[in-house]
């Protein structure tokens, strides 16, 4: 079955204050393709060992949500996502591309808060403490999911720079 004749369009926000960009047809699957990748990693990488935990801890008899979401295993799984994107804006990040610089730094300066927020959760184990923990969990799955859509952004409009600049990516 063959998709010529449908154009599927993807809007990002560029860096300038000009209109977006819109990526049609291969450009488009591309941007998908790339999306989907984190996103499956997201999944299998933070929320697989996630429902894991609960499932164990149910059949252990040993659940309390306070002890489970409390103790920074949620900034540990968020870890385990935002390191591997580390490493890819790393690799490309030696090109003279000042949103992948801006990416790669964000993505670290991620990383370090989740550490060392995940060292002071591990070494305070009061109830208080916890509600803290699951306050600071939260507010890092909202940055991890703005740092790494962002970088995903970054990381196709490099791509499509580097294969014939930005005019040719609107074709």
């Amino acid at each position: 079955m063959s998709n010529r004749g449908v154009r599927k369009k993807v809007r990002l926000v560029s860096n300038r204050k000009s209109k977006p960009e819109i990526f049609e047809g291969v450009r488009a699957e591309e941007y998908k393709k790339l999306r989907n990748k984190w996103i499956r990693l997201a999944v299998v990488g933070t929320g697989l060992p996630f429902i894991l935990g609960i499932l164990i801890s149910i059949f252990n008899d040993t659940f309390s949500i306070l002890d489970f979401f409390g103790n920074g295993e949620i900034i540990l799984l968020l870890f385990s996502l935002n390191l591997p994107m580390a490493f890819d804006l790393f690799d490309i990040k030696h090109c003279d591309d000042e949103t992948l610089s801006w990416a790669f730094w964000l993505c670290v300066i991620i990383i370090c808060l989740q550490i060392a927020l995940y060292c002071l959760i591990r070494t305070n184990n009061s109830e208080s403490g916890k509600v803290k923990s699951i306050i600071a969990s939260i507010c890092m799955i909202g940055a991890s999911g703005i740092t790494c859509g962002f970088s995903i952004k970054a990381i196709f409009q490099h791509s499509i720079t580097e294969d014939g600049g930005e005019e040719n990516s609107a074709r």
